[in-house]
């Protein structure tokens, strides 16, 4: 756990979602562990694994937290990933079209503790999957994905910190 959780204040948590022994299904835990030290600066890093529990207190501790996770293919199709950003007083109204790989998700852990809490902005990071089988480590289909799905959260990354500065 990083100091933010105990000051109740922080800035940035960037929160890894998914299961590494069944494929693609890890590729948040993934992401997460790989990001760079530039990266990194006034950041918080988590891989949660399968450990969705602790995403609401990780959420409470930071002013803005980035959720990355598996998702299973949506209507709109293709390999990019989907970015959703909302705050928690929007999750009653936030479409069911979040369809985690887990049979209970960051989301439904986060609706349980949005008391108090809707100032916090979370933006969602969804990596659609196509192989979630039983098997350690990304596919080889993610594999080559990787490059670009990097590069889209180092941008994500930069934009979230740079707007917080703004209005800090």
């Amino acid at each position: 756990m990083c100091r933010h959780v105990r000051q109740k204040k922080g800035l940035l948590a960037v929160i890894g979602v998914g299961n590494s022994l069944r494929g693609d299904d890890g590729i948040g835990p993934w992401l997460v562990e790989h990001l760079s030290r530039s990266e990194m600066e006034n950041v918080c890093a988590f891989d949660l694994g399968c450990y969705t529990s602790y995403a609401s207190d990780l959420i409470a501790a930071h002013e803005s937290s980035i959720i990355i996770d598996a998702v299973l293919v949506w209507e709109t199709g293709g390999d990019g990933p989907i970015v959703a950003a909302f705050a928690l007083a929007d999750l009653k109204s936030l479409p069911q079209q979040i369809k985690s790989t887990h049979g209970f998700s960051w989301l439904d852990q986060v609706r349980l503790a949005e008391a108090g809490q809707t100032n916090k902005k979370i933006i969602f990071f969804g990596v659609p999957v196509h192989d979630e089988v039983w098997n350690e480590g990304l596919s080889a289909a993610m594999k080559k994905r990787l490059p670009r799905l990097q590069s889209d959260l180092q941008r994500l990354i930069a934009e979230t910190r740079n707007e917080m500065s703004i209005y800090a």
